[in-house]
C-alpha cells in the first residue's frame, strides 16, 4: 500500500504518528518528506503547462466569463440537479 499525505509542519502533531501507526501496524514502512512546490509541479508536464499558459491568454484576451457561485447555480441547475 502506498498512502501521501499532504499537510502543513505546523498541523502535525502526536496524533499523526499514531495514525500512521495503526494504518502500517507491524509493518516496515519508508518516510519521505519533500517542501511541495506546486507551481513547479504544475508545471513540470508539457501537457499542464500548455493548459495553463493557454488559459492565462484566455484571461488576458478577456475571453473567460465570471459569475457569482449562485448564478453558477442558476444557469446549471438542470445539470447539477437539486444536491
Amino acid at each position: 500500500m502506498e498512502t501521501i499525505f499532504k499537510t502543513n509542519t505546523n498541523q502535525l502533531d502526536n496524533k499523526f504518528l499514531v495514525a500512521i501507526k495503526r494504518l502500517f501496524k507491524d509493518q516496515d514502512i519508508e518516510i519521505t518528506i519533500r517542501n511541495v512546490d506546486e507551481t513547479a509541479y504544475l508545471l513540470s508536464n508539457k501537457a499542464n503547462r500548455e493548459h495553463i499558459f493557454s488559459s492565462v491568454a484566455e484571461y488576458q484576451n478577456e475571453k473567460t466569463t465570471s459569475f457569482t457561485l449562485e448564478e453558477f447555480y442558476h444557469k446549471y441547475e438542470k445539470s447539477i440537479g437539486n444536491e
